[in-house]
């Protein structure tokens, strides 16, 4: 069983609430543990009782609010050159003071975009000058709080009327179809006339953000793509933002003057730069030059090291044998896949517990414990291809004490998953139907049964005994599915990094 999560909307002005992209969030069905007290069984231990860890929320970025190491237009961005994608528009955005990129000198151009970001781009781009107060217009926007001027405003001049649960998602990644809503309402839909015949093959005159994304397409602005869709529910990056907000002020007021003075090419770091071993999560494209529209210099798989040179943005730029080129970030981990260095050498919560132990395998991935004694893994991934950004979290519950041969089944069950939605380059539908086959007939999908494969094939002890308050235990972690010879090979494959 599958978990696909809902993911919000802007409410209001006839937009409904769509479904996540198909096929992008993913969670796999949570692991069952059937316990058993054995009458008459007495022994000693006590439950482990350590604190769980609670997982960091992400680092949130902001133009206006990252500090720069340069000014506006004196440079252009390290990630953002001449002859690259976006380029006219990114530079335009910084002249106009609409952005101001990051520390390290990049524009995060194939940085996921969120709603809070996407708000203050528009309200720099607008030039107005919007007094907010002090009252909360969404739950989830504090007062004096970075954006919350920006998404006030929105909210008053009716651009916004954020989500049903009083929210404006200021965190969420925005989407097309959210960001044509807001740039129709903010330049057109007064006087603005739509089809009342669909120009997308993906939009029926009725589908949620229609009107925006028809108007973009009816002035030139946005065309959609060549296959005639406009994919509304299509996450967006900050460069693809940068050329729909371009588009936008030159339907408004023409198009852009160049900058008076060119930007120079962002410096060079004069020391060398060090060198770190990384490894690869998925097959990845080596391209030229930090943008995915670059040259693509050759394919790395899986599970290969490379030497990691530098970064920009969300890509990270490598050496790969004797050739250097640049990579998504998200594809990277700094763990040798079977090695035996652990992230920490005391652990002091349940959750580095659990990282030590999957570490061989599943280095990295942040881990969140709870009540219980079954567990889950959950993937998300925004975008397409390569230029994709990705979160991995693993939940264990933390009844059994971390280091229980019940506990670690259950760990490197989850683990496992991880490993399969990598083997398939977190195409969920691809590892669905592939499971399914190697593992068919199952009472349970084919994924939660390769995972129990998977899992004896990493060593796992999926029925035992444990002793606990005095008494004993008996287990049985995860399906309870035998594996064949077959089935086993095709564990060893994923772990491998390899489809099955």
């Amino acid at each position: 069983m599958t978990d696909h999560p809902r993911t919000h909307a802007d409410q209001g002005y006839g937009d409904a609430t769509p479904e996540a992209p198909a096929g992008q969030p993913y969670s796999s069905e949570r692991t069952p543990t059937q316990i058993q007290r054995i009458p008459g069984a007495t022994g000693q231990g006590t439950p482990d009782g350590l604190d769980s860890e609670n997982t960091p929320a992400p680092e949130a970025f902001s133009g206006s609010h990252a500090a720069t190491a340069f000014t506006p237009c004196a440079y252009d961005f390290s990630d953002a050159p001449p002859a690259g994608s976006f380029y006219a528009a990114i530079t335009w955005m910084a002249c106009k003071n609409i952005t101001a990129g990051y520390s390290d000198g990049s524009f995060g151009k194939t940085r996921q975009i969120t709603r809070g970001e996407t708000a203050q781009f528009l309200y720099r781009l607008s030039g107005e000058n919007h007094s907010p107060g002090i009252k909360r217009d969404f739950k989830d926007v504090n007062p004096g709080g970075a954006g919350f001027t920006a998404i006030s405003w929105m909210q008053a001049k009716g651009y916004s009327a954020g989500y049903a649960n009083g929210a404006f998602g200021i965190n969420d990644p925005i989407t097309r179809g959210e960001l044509a809503s807001f740039m129709y309402r903010m330049g057109g839909s007064v006087k603005a006339e739509v089809p009342t015949k669909t120009p997308f093959t993906d939009m029926k005159t009725t589908t949620p953000f229609y009107n925006g994304a028809a108007w973009l397409k009816g002035t030139g602005m946005v065309g959609g793509y060549a296959d005639g869709t406009f994919r509304p529910k299509r996450s967006i990056t900050r460069g693809e933002t940068a050329a729909f907000l371009y588009a936008l002020e030159t339907h408004l007021h023409g198009k852009p003057a160049p900058p008076k003075v060119a930007p120079k090419p962002y410096p060079k770091p004069a020391a060398p730069v060090s060198t770190t071993s990384m490894w690869t999560k998925v097959s990845s494209g080596l391209y030229q030059q930090g943008d995915y529209g670059s040259k693509t210099l050759t394919t790395i798989p899986a599970q290969a090291k490379v030497a990691k040179l530098g970064a920009s943005g969300s890509m990270t730029k490598v050496k790969y044998g004797t050739t250097t080129g640049w990579v998504n970030s998200y594809f990277l981990t700094g763990g040798e896949p079977g090695g035996t260095r652990e992230p920490y050498a005391s652990p002091k919560t349940y959750a580095q517990g659990v990282q030590n132990n999957i570490a061989k395998w599943c280095w990295g991935v942040p881990v969140e414990t709870g009540p219980g004694t079954n567990g889950y893994a959950t993937m998300r991934s925004l975008g397409w291809g390569e230029d994709v950004i990705v979160e991995e979290e693993i939940y264990v519950g933390a009844d059994a004490p971390v280091n229980s041969d019940l506990s670690k089944a259950i760990q490197i069950h989850e683990c496992a998953h991880i490993l399969q939605y990598r083997a398939y380059k977190y195409d969920s539908d691809a590892l669905e139907a592939a499971m399914d086959r190697v593992y068919p007939n199952g009472a349970h999908p084919g994924v939660e049964h390769m995972a129990d494969c998977m899992a004896d094939a990493m060593g796992a002890k999926r029925t035992g005994t444990f002793t606990q308050d005095g008494y004993m235990y008996s287990y049985v972690a995860g399906y309870g599915g035998t594996c064949s010879s077959t089935q086993l090979n095709a564990a060893k494959k994923l772990i491998a990094g390899k489809k099955a």
